[in-house]
């Protein structure tokens, strides 16, 4: 290693050791559990395919019909429920059965199977295990076939790729730039195309939320969640950032 690359390891260190002793990342029981499901499309659009739905049950009868897109690291539920109010509602479980409520909805029934899973609309929800202190490893990318993210055509200054390594450091290549991802930065924060510069630092996994320190000063959050297939996989087949399936490039 290089001096510069021997000096920001020391820093890493120091840092990592006190956001996990200390600080906004001490660690706290969790007051939520997260689930998640592959709804069938074919129903509703008569197109076939999947799409990700998320419930984030709250010990005290709240629930979040989704993953905030910024993760649930520092959640601000009265700020969220202001911007995303139709998402939120209810839910009350007697035995295996409960209700679902939300605002201008009817009531839903719920099932709770003998696995744990909630049962919805037919679809079953998984629990997911939490993330919290994970390491990754490896490029990854939106796109299904991966070498589509080295099209010079679609991206001749950057590619949509982020690079993760297990010392805790990560190189984002332009991942955040391919239009791509749904981004609070679509949602009117100044300084949009700066915000999302390509650049490298490291990384933080938390309460379902991938935090991003960048080497010039930014800090992006986004909501996080591995995916090990419908079969469960003994290692996760692709990454849920901000809502979007990344895979694991060769």
């Amino acid at each position: 290693m290089d001096a510069n690359r021997n000096a920001f390891m020391i820093l890493l260190s120091l840092v990592s050791f006190l956001f996990a002793f200390g600080g906004e990342d001490r660690v706290q029981a969790n007051s939520y559990e997260v689930y998640i499901a592959h709804v069938d499309t074919w129903g509703w659009t008569g197109i076939r395919g999947q799409i990700p739905y998320w419930f984030v049950l709250f010990d005290d009868g709240e629930i979040y019909y989704d993953l905030p897109l910024e993760g649930l690291h520092g959640l601000d539920r009265d700020r969220l429920k202001t911007e995303d109010r139709e998402v939120w509602g209810t839910y009350q479980t007697e035995g295996r059965t409960g209700i679902f409520t939300r605002e201008g909805y009817p009531n839903e029934p719920i099932e709770i199977d003998a696995q744990g899973q909630i049962v919805f609309r037919g679809d079953r929800y998984r629990r997911l295990a939490p993330v919290d202190f994970k390491r990754l490893e490896g490029a990854w990318t939106y796109h299904i076939v991966r070498s589509d993210a080295f099209n010079l055509e679609l991206y001749p200054d950057y590619k949509p790729i982020i690079v993760f390594h297990r010392d805790g450091t990560f190189v984002d290549l332009g991942l955040f730039k391919g239009d791509y991802l749904l981004l609070p930065e679509d949602y009117g924060t100044p300084g949009r195309e700066a915000s999302m510069q390509p650049g490298q630092g490291w990384y933080a996994i938390r309460d379902f939320t991938l935090i991003l320190h960048y080497g010039d000063g930014r800090v992006r959050r986004a909501g996080f969640c591995f995916y090990y297939g419908e079969e469960l996989q003994e290692q996760p087949v692709a990454l849920y950032i901000y809502r979007s399936r990344l895979y694991l490039m060769d």
